[in-house]
Parts: C-alpha cells; structure tokens; sequence
C-alpha cells in the first residue's frame, strides 16, 4: 500500500447509507479512451481492471493515467459510478454510499441483505389519532394548498415538526391533528408526509361536514365545499 501510494491510482472506500463498511464490494474500473487523443499522458489500459473492497470497505487500484469509468456493486445495494481522473504520480479518489435496493428488498425483504445491514425502515403504524378538520377561516377565505411536512418519531409519537408548501392557516391545523397521532411501538424515524385541503363547488351556506381520505401515515386529504359568498347590496336613494 505505501509503495503504490506514489503511483497513479484509484482508491476509496465503500460505505453504505449509514456510513457503515461495506466489504466485498466488487469495484470495476474501465478506460475511457476518448482521453486518449491528449497526448502520452492519457495512457489508459485496455482490460477492465477488478478489485475487491476489504474488511473496511476500502480500496486500491494501480492504473496508467487517463479517464476512467468506476463501477461498484455489492449484494442487496444499489450500484454506483463515476467518471473519474487519473493524473501521474497521485492517486485519485472515489468514495461510495451505497443504498439498500428498493427492488430486493420490496420483493425478498431482509433476507439477502448481507450481516449487520438492516433493511430500511418500514413506516409507523397509527394507533389512533384526532379526526383532522378544515380550518373554518381557511375555508372561508377560500384558502387550498397542499402542505408537506417532516416528522420525526421518538417510537410512539410524533416529537418534531417541520412544515411548509401551505397557508399557514393551513399549515396550524396539519400540525395540531399530528400532536394527536399514537404510533404502535417503533424504532424511532424520521418520514416526510403530505396534509391536502382541497376546496370543492357546489358553494353551500354554513358549516359542512368534510370528506377525509387517509393513507396513513403519509397522507391525509381532506375536502370540504365552498362557501357561498353574500353579497351586500346598499340601496341608493331615488
């Protein structure tokens, strides 16, 4: 390793979402020979070159100098790749986080995932929670939006709050009904979610009972109609 530290090379380390080494990620570096045409310097290698990351996720790789493409994949992760430069007498590097794939882990679950990855968490469950409500002055002020919000858990309810997108009329009554919500036991999370207060004709006089969707724990739509607007006339004298 110290005597190759003085050659051009490629090195790195592989981590995964958290942070956490990833070993026996496979790295393939391939030349890309469009750099070819800058002169000696640009001396590339024909033949795909292949390493292995070792117990802490690192990396070395000796190469001519040149462009390369860096390919890496592990088992359960989602592959990366880079385009990377190789200068004489310095060693470049290309660091990766790999996330666990969607598509194994939506299908297999935790089962092919390699020791001490976790698979990524699946939402809280909602124990109970206060029906939401459309604000009456929101409504009256013919106010719509859609707000998006972050929550984080503390594994039984919902301990911080962060909203935007919306009125904040709007935004008030999404953060009020979510101090409400009761999770079933959990490993704390942080989840993004969506409140929708939508307006609908016919206009109707008076209060009105809402329609509330829920797809919880990441939606919450409710529609409500439009009030009526009274106009005021003022009789002019003859």
């Amino acid at each position: 390793m110290i005597a190759a530290a003085q050659q051009p090379s490629i090195s790195g380390q592989i981590a995964d979402s958290e942070g956490a080494a990833v070993a026996k990620a496979r790295v393939l570096v391939r030349w890309d020979s469009s750099g070819s045409t800058g002169g000696p310097k640009d001396i590339g290698i024909q033949q795909d070159v292949t390493a292995t990351t070792d117990a802490t996720g690192h990396y070395l790789i000796v190469l001519p100098p040149g462009f390369y493409d860096v390919f890496v994949s592990a088992q359960a992760f989602t592959p990366a790749a880079a385009k990377v430069r190789v200068n004489t007498g310095r060693r470049s590097t290309f660091n990766a986080r790999l996330n666990a794939d969607p598509l194994i882990t939506n299908e297999l679950g935790d089962r092919f995932l390699p020791a001490g990855i976790e698979a990524p968490a699946t939402l809280p469950v909602v124990k109970s929670a206060e029906m939401p409500a459309y604000p009456n002055l929101a409504r009256l002020a013919r106010i719509e939006g859609t707000a998006r919000i972050k929550v984080s858990t503390d594994g039984n309810s919902i301990v911080r709050i962060a909203a935007d997108g919306a009125h904040k009329m709007l935004l008030g009554a999404a953060q009020e009904n979510l101090k409400t919500w009761r999770f079933y036991p959990h490993k704390p999370q942080t989840f993004t979610l969506t409140f929708i207060f939508k307006l609908e004709p016919p206009e109707v006089y008076g209060p009105v009972n809402p329609t509330i969707q829920l797809d919880l724990p990441t939606r919450v739509e409710i529609r409500t109609k439009m009030p009526t607007v009274e106009t005021v006339t003022t009789d002019k004298p003859e």
